[in-house]
């Protein structure tokens, strides 16, 4: 009876946390919280300490950023605005560094899954001192792109230095195109399972007082 009870108790998780299970094991996760449900911004700055302490060895580094309390950001970006939607990442640092080289990354679902590259990327060093990662995603492909996850692949450049703080900057350019947050809603088939999980559990919890 209780290898059935734990059975399905597994399977409740597994439907509940089914759609966050697919992201890169591999990667650094930081949680940042975009505001609101129903708020917008053109430009948003989101203090990083997650990396402090990091000293610049050259090291490539996975960085997944994700949308806390299971929201998303959705753009909503004017056909007018040539630069699209531009995230990037700025590593204030201890002492000077050369120039990294330029990241890589994508905008990703609730399930981990690239659903918007890049077609622009840079990098560069800064007095400051620090270094700074920038995507920018073309309006043609990011206009209402729902996004609940940042992925940037880094490579810190080698240098006497280390991470002191960072800040990563969402900015929708000119600033009258919009950044909406919004709330995960399970899906139709989700929230059956769900459903079909907890009556089981029920049946099960029933059986057991009647026995």
């Amino acid at each position: 009876m209780r290898s059935n009870l734990m059975t399905v108790l597994a399977v409740c998780v597994a439907v509940v946390l089914a759609p966050f299970g697919a992201r890169d094991a591999k990667a650094i996760e930081i949680l940042i919280d975009p505001g609101d449900v129903g708020s917008s911004f053109a430009i948003q700055n989101f203090p990083i300490s997650d990396l402090n302490g990091t000293p610049l060895n050259g090291q490539s580094m996975s960085l997944d950023f994700v949308m806390d309390d299971m929201k998303h950001l959705e753009l909503n970006i004017d056909p007018l605005d040539i630069f699209g939607y531009r995230v990037s990442l700025s590593l204030e640092l201890d002492n000077t560094a050369p120039d990294p080289p330029v990241p890589t990354g994508f905008l990703s679902d609730e399930n981990g899954v690239n659903i918007a590259t890049p077609d622009f990327v840079s990098s560069n060093f800064f007095t400051g001192p620090g270094i700074v990662y920038g995507l920018r995603f073309n309006p043609s492909t990011a206009d209402g792109l729902i996004h609940h996850d940042i992925h940037f692949e880094i490579t810190l450049p080698k240098a006497e230095s280390t991470v002191t703080s960072g800040t990563l900057v969402l900015h929708s350019d000119p600033d009258f195109s919009e950044i909406v947050v919004g709330a995960w809603v399970p899906e139709p088939s989700t929230l059956v399972l769900a459903a079909l999980a907890l009556l089981s559990l029920l049946a099960h919890g029933h059986r057991r007082r009647r026995a």
